[in-house]
């Protein structure tokens, strides 16, 4: 997943998007750097535990969801958007996943109303 959103997160700068990558399988900490010298990502990668991940996500204790993980989290931090790894969103790749930025990030609706 980090070599398909590398080069959209190159895309999407401009636009103000950020794509920000967690680790959070066993380990994580110490594997994070090798990750980040194997695949490069244009985008920020860190580590956390698989326990607060899932809080976050709120997936119910003992569901073991399949990854990878997509957020999709709008400017003011709220998450609009969330598919583990088997939705069907994620056979969309690319395309899907530019689609769903650009949602994000397009231009505020117009405000209407009168003039006074």
């Amino acid at each position: 997943m980090a070599q398909v959103l590398s080069p959209i997160q190159t895309e999407m700068a401009a636009k103000g998007g950020q794509i920000v990558g967690a680790c959070f399988n066993p380990d994580a900490q110490r594997l994070v750097p090798g990750f980040i010298q194997q695949f490069r990502p244009t985008f920020p990668v860190g580590w956390s535990t698989n326990e607060t991940v899932m809080k976050y996500i709120e997936v119910p204790a003992g569901v073991i969801p399949y990854v990878p993980i997509l957020l999709f989290i709008d400017r003011s931090g709220m998450i609009r958007n969330q598919y583990l790894g088997t939705d069907p969103f994620m056979s969309t790749g690319r395309n899907g996943i530019v689609a769903k930025l650009n949602e994000l990030l397009g231009p505020p609706a117009a405000k209407t109303g009168a003039k006074g």
